[in-house]
């Protein structure tokens, strides 16, 4: 029984601080590992003799099953210390997040295979979709080829943004929106 109460962690004061708004990751794992010992602590107390004040205070022990499971099911083994140092929540708990941080950290591959369906749709295999500070994401092509991309049917497509002396640049509707998706994941990643 004394190893039991020793391996227990001060549930106080992580429900303290999750009270007050100050709590983090770490404070949430705490108190899903002390309901877990909780429910050990009302076993060993089960089969002594009590005072009755005692016994029926040992009830409230029980009972934390749901928040348990969910807390096990939605916490990394080893949370970190702050909720914005990120990745405190496991895989696979929600398929937004899971949505976010992969396109966090795949932006080049999404970004490739847009550029490999954006080069089959127009034909024109030198199509790369680029990114600098002033446009963000674009798509260029040389000037030879724009004339294609600004005539019909693929003018409905890609929208003409910039020509310069070697290529012309165009965007298309879902590339920015997969821009915004990729500059915002990185922060809703670590809100979420």
């Amino acid at each position: 029984m004394r190893s039991t109460l020793k391996q227990m962690p001060d549930i106080e004061r992580a429900l303290s601080r999750l009270a007050l708004g100050r709590g983090g990751p770490r404070d949430l794992g705490t108190l899903s590992n002390g309901l877990i010992h909780a429910t050990k602590v009302e076993g060993l107390l089960e089969a002594q003799i009590l005072p009755s004040l005692l016994s029926r205070v040992t009830v409230d022990l029980l009972g934390h099953d749901d928040l348990c499971s969910e807390l096990g099911s939605a916490l990394v083994a080893e949370p970190p210390l702050l909720a914005r140092d990120g990745e405190f929540v496991a895989a696979s708990y929600s398929a937004t997040l899971d949505e976010i941080k992969s396109l966090r950290d795949k932006a080049r591959s999404v970004i490739a295979r847009m550029q490999a369906e954006y080069a089959s749709a127009s034909s024109i295999s030198t199509l790369k979709i680029k990114h600098n500070n002033v446009l963000g994401y674009f798509i260029e092509t040389t000037a030879a080829h724009a004339q294609r991309m600004l005539a019909a049917p693929l003018s409905a497509t890609f929208i003409h943004r910039q020509t310069t002396a070697s290529a012309v640049r165009f965007t298309t509707v879902d590339l920015g929106e997969l821009e915004t998706k990729i500059l915002n994941a990185a922060g809703r990643a670590t809100r979420a």
